[in-house]
């Protein structure tokens, strides 16, 4: 009988172990997340920055997928605006024989679509001058954007054809995923050009933390910072051969 109890209680013992264990991991990866967007360490910046990307478009995503119906944005400044990049009449496909426009019509809308999100980048770039407790405004802007795009993948809301609100997912990973790594990997570069800081939301008074004249950016910030652009350079490029595919001319 006392063996018999014994070994009833293992699978119990395993259980509540198994359980600690990932209670010890999530733990960890909540301090990291939390701890490191701040960091001196570029790259533990990644990471933290990584996590709270993901954690914010799976539950964003989510919401809207169940809640939401599908192409509720259809058509609408967010997805035609943000999301969306159209190419000029006059370059369309011709009805018949060779297309002697292709790339200069591909490169053109590439051009058009990192314009587009230099000008995010830029916008990203200004606000991370200003930080409120540990968290730069970068990159609550960025986040706003990245909730947004979950709701428009959520949705379908993408003017490139997706048959379901689940394949919309292929397209997201197809292009603007690697736009959004892109953005990501531009706050993270650029966070240590805080400016300006106050200690909260609601208390405390801005103050300057660094001279006008010390960037604060080391060298793996710029390498990082490269990595964003030519990114961004190949996620146009992916985008602008979508937009042809599906012949989205204005």
């Amino acid at each position: 009988m006392k063996k018999s109890a014994t070994t009833g209680s293992q699978p119990k013992q395993q259980r509540r172990s198994l359980l600690a264990k990932a209670g010890a991991f999530f733990a960890g990866i909540w301090r990291i997340a939390k701890e490191n967007l701040s960091s001196e360490d570029v790259f533990k910046r990644m990471g933290a920055i990584a996590l709270w990307t993901g954690f914010i478009f799976i539950i964003v995503w989510l919401v809207s997928f169940i809640l939401l119906r599908a192409k509720v944005f259809e058509g609408t400044w967010l997805t035609e605006r943000i999301f969306g990049i159209s190419a000029p009449k006059g370059m369309h496909k011709p009805g018949t024989g060779p297309d002697l426009k292709y790339w200069p019509r591909v490169l053109l809308v590439s051009g058009k679509i990192f314009l587009h999100y230099l000008i995010l980048t830029v916008m990203i770039f200004l606000l991370n001058h200003f930080r409120v407790g540990r968290t730069n405004l970068g990159y609550i802007f960025f986040f706003i954007y990245v909730a947004f795009m979950a709701v428009v993948v959520g949705t379908n809301g993408f003017p490139y054809y997706a048959a379901t609100k689940l394949g919309a997912l292929i397209t997201f990973v197809r292009f603007a995923l690697w736009q959004l790594i892109a953005l990501m990997l531009a706050a993270v570069a650029t966070s240590r050009l805080a400016l300006f800081a106050t200690p909260g939301w609601i208390n405390g008074t801005w103050a300057k933390i660094r001279p006008l004249n010390k960037l604060g950016l080391k060298g793996e910030d710029f390498e990082v910072l490269l990595y964003a652009f030519l990114i961004l350079i190949a996620a146009s490029i992916a985008e602008a051969r979508l937009v042809d595919f599906y012949s989205l001319y204005y």
